[in-house]
């Protein structure tokens, strides 16, 4: 594709035709022709007080059962460098974990055509596919609460990786429904993203030993509706001796 758009216009990646898009302040959601028995959800569409959602929760178990410390040596071709998943180049120290994502809800979660979003997706040159954003960040704070280092989900293929036995009914496929280029997450089911893929780090080159807190957040910029957002962030008190770490007693909800 080649060319740029107009003021107020964005590509549409699967033609390349400018198009215009509605924007949205998902934190501060307006709405038009909502009636009195709907609401004004965080992608400004109005939605009924009935409607049946989505709602998604981190695998704990999985988050504290994957951490992992690595050392890896980085250049400034690598696309960890040019998406800003690492503080700089040359060997970093990285604490790697999975993100499971659980939709415990009765309803699918879904994203759309990546090609046909360019108003929530990004496409990266460096991996060449879509990147959606605000989807889940990482955090590492001090005993004081003190922000020491961040990260974030890189990448856009939410689909259904696992069922979930425990949550059965009608609403829940029996098989996996979304993929890559139908991206979400349906009923009942999980997506994860493995610890071995770029980006599922936070990146802690000269952090001292010590205590810390680890924190997972979903859905952070808000841009899709659930049930509650209440329920997206999990924390784990974690104990870091050089390439070692280790889950302290208290684990706790963020």
């Amino acid at each position: 594709m080649n060319g740029t758009c107009p003021s107020g216009e964005l590509c549409q990646f699967h033609d390349g035709i400018c198009d215009v898009f509605p924007s949205c302040n998902h934190e501060v959601p307006v709405c038009t022709g909502c009636t009195v028995s709907q609401f004004c959800g965080p992608d400004c569409k109005c939605y009924s007080v009935n409607d049946e959602l989505p709602d998604l929760v981190i695998d704990k178990d999985r988050f504290a059962e994957s951490l992992l410390i690595e050392e890896v040596n980085f250049d400034t071709f690598t696309c960890a460098y040019h998406e800003q998943c690492i503080s700089g180049t040359g060997v970093r120290k990285l604490l790697r974990f999975d993100t499971t994502t659980i939709n415990q809800g009765v309803a699918n979660l879904r994203l759309g055509d990546p090609t046909r979003h360019p108003e929530e997706y990004a496409f990266s040159q460096c991996h060449n596919h879509y990147h959606f954003s605000g989807y889940a960040a990482y955090r590492l704070l001090d005993e004081s609460g003190s922000l020491l280092a961040r990260g974030h989900k890189q990448g856009y293929c939410m689909e259904d990786s696992n069922r979930q036995n425990f949550l059965v009914g009608p609403y829940v496929p029996c098989t996996g429904v979304t993929t890559c280029e139908e991206p979400g997450i349906s009923a009942g089911w999980t997506d994860t993203y493995g610890n071995s893929i770029d980006c599922q780090w936070i990146d802690i080159t000269g952090l001292p030993d010590g205590e810390y807190w680890l924190e997972m957040e979903l859905n952070v910029e808000r841009r899709f509706l659930e049930t509650t957002t209440e329920n997206n962030g999990a924390a784990l008190h974690v104990l870091i001796e050089g390439d070692e770490i280790s889950i302290l007693p208290d684990v706790s909800a963020a």
